[in-house]
């Protein structure tokens, strides 16, 4: 059974989507997958703001606010992040959806204005790309009642799936190739002290020169997933970012760096939950009439 409207193909709301030995449907893997990131990103940044992260001062000092008042206006930024994240996750809005997209954007910006490398910005944009994607899937509200309501599941749609799957392979693509600039040009320190902390220097090569070669290898696989997203270079990127950003829980970090990436985990389980859709045997029945 399928639906036509405006020339978009729908498949019904009861499709599914096979994740090993375990069959679901589409529309609770795909929206809870999203809500899980976008909640993960706010509350583990919100977290910073409550701590009074110092890395965060100069970025209020872009807007020309000075130290004081800026570890005086973290908290409550750092409370009204947790407070999105929680209705993210809780009952997401649409309205909830564009301040997590906006503010996403504007706080990966804030890194190059503040005089960090570009790559920052560029590395970030799960936190900006991800939540656009699901305010993008639910659609944009029409009337004002439409962006504060809780946001009702869309069905699976396979007109807009290989789209979607484009731009997430851009939002991959740009964290792979962003963090991998970082240490292959930038020589980030922290990426040293993480690798540092690993017990990485037991490979026999000194660590700044492991971060340069770690960093083209994951400018590599950002320029592979925009090739070919092959279903096990997905998974190994899933594992590679789940893997080296517990690093910073290895160097003795606050769980929270880790929980606020959770956009960069959720990107390529978005693919391949948005691959599994279009080989799905209901959309692949499905006959386009308009």
């Amino acid at each position: 059974m399928s639906t036509v409207t405006h020339s978009r193909v729908h498949v019904t709301r009861t499709s599914h989507v096979r994740l090993g030995t375990v069959t679901i449907p589409f529309a609770t893997a795909f929206f809870w997958t999203l809500r899980i990131a976008v909640a993960a990103e706010f509350v583990g940044h919100g977290a910073f703001g409550i701590l009074r992260k110092e890395g965060w001062i100069p970025y209020f000092g872009v807007a020309g606010i000075g130290g004081d008042m800026a570890n005086r206006l973290m908290p409550l930024v750092g409370t009204f992040d947790i407070l999105m994240g929680i209705v993210a996750l809780w009952s997401p809005r649409r309205i909830v959806l564009l301040h997590m997209a906006v503010w996403g954007l504007w706080t990966a910006l804030l890194r190059p204005l503040s005089g960090e490398p570009f790559w920052e910005f560029i590395e970030r944009s799960y936190n900006y790309g991800v939540p656009f994607v699901f305010l993008w899937w639910v659609g944009f509200g029409r009337t004002w009642r439409a962006w504060v309501e809780p946001i009702r599941v869309p069905p699976p749609d396979t007109h807009w799936a290989p789209r979607a799957i484009w731009l997430l392979r851009v939002i991959a693509a740009w964290m792979l190739i962003g963090h991998g600039l970082l240490g292959a040009l930038s020589q980030k320190a922290l990426l040293v002290r993480h690798y540092g902390a690993a017990g990485l220097e037991a490979l026999g090569m000194p660590l700044p020169q492991l971060m340069v070669t770690i960093g083209w290898f994951e400018v590599a696989l950002g320029i592979l997933v925009l090739i070919r997203p092959w279903r096990p270079l997905l998974v190994l990127i899933l594992i590679w970012k789940l893997a080296t950003e517990l690093l910073h829980s290895v160097n003795h970090q606050p769980i929270w760096e880790f929980i606020e990436r959770g956009g960069a985990y959720a990107t390529p389980a978005l693919i391949l939950l948005l691959a599994a859709l279009c080989r799905a045997p209901t959309a692949r029945r499905l006959q386009v009439t308009t």
